[in-house]
């Protein structure tokens, strides 16, 4: 069986994104500096986003809203119009600045575009994720768009049924080993894990060296030989 099928997530895949949420974090210190030292509003910023992943979920406007909440705790309940303001322009700063696409993104899609079926299996907010698309210019390399809140097992599963896909003629490439590597192996397809050079807390886990469908490059540069190197080895499997 050979690859037909590859999901590529988008966040640090194809387009950058977490250099944005760090640069925010900095400013956001920088906003609150009169209220408290840097470890106590980067420690309750912290926090305060881990507890709304599961009600706000991922993106722009859940770290936005967090931050809110954030500077509410760090002033004592006592903050001023001023900062909501600036926390409010900061978060919308995030959501209009230009998409800026990983090196050599364009060429490597027009590559595997020729010879596979692409899916792009992004994380977050349904709006949020749609709007870096369009930006991105990539929508066309595509053969359908899968938006989801978040990756697990279920949801490859799921994705791989609603697309009339076999687990072994599909493969998974991202940057998150939580998201993109490990529930897509637990769903019995193939991930190839493709590091980005800042890696969110909350995505981080231990690479699964000894599993058989796991694989890794450095750099996107790289994915087309190594899926056919994974199709050609796949081809003995029944």
């Amino acid at each position: 069986m050979t690859i037909t099928t590859i999901g590529l997530d988008g966040d640090d895949t194809l387009w950058h994104n977490e250099k944005s949420f760090r640069e925010a974090e900095q400013h956001f210190v920088q906003l609150l500096e009169n209220c408290a030292d840097k470890e106590t509003i980067e420690n309750v910023l912290f926090s305060t986003i881990s507890r709304n992943i599961g009600l706000y979920g991922y993106g722009f406007k859940p770290f936005t809203l967090s931050m809110i909440e954030a500077a509410n705790l760090i002033c004592k309940r006592t903050i001023p119009s001023h900062l909501i303001k600036e926390i409010l322009s900061l978060g919308r700063g995030m959501m209009e600045q230009p998409v800026k696409l990983i090196d050599n993104v364009v060429e490597i899609l027009e590559t595997l575009h020729k010879n596979y079926r692409l899916l792009l299996v992004s994380k977050g907010d349904l709006v949020e994720q749609a709007r870096k698309l369009a930006k991105s210019g990539l929508a066309d390399y595509f053969d359908r768009i899968e938006i989801v809140s978040h990756k697990d097992k279920a949801v490859y599963e799921e994705l791989l049924k609603r697309n009339g896909l076999n687990a072994k003629n599909f493969v998974m490439v991202g940057n998150s080993l939580k998201s993109d590597v490990l529930p897509a192996l637990a769903a019995g397809t193939f991930a190839v894990y493709i590091p980005y050079e800042i890696t969110w807390i909350h995505e981080m886990a231990d690479e699964p060296y000894n599993h058989e469908g796991y694989f890794k490059v450095e750099k996107i540069a790289l994915l087309p030989p190594l899926v056919q190197a994974i199709s050609s080895q796949n081809n003995g499997v029944a």
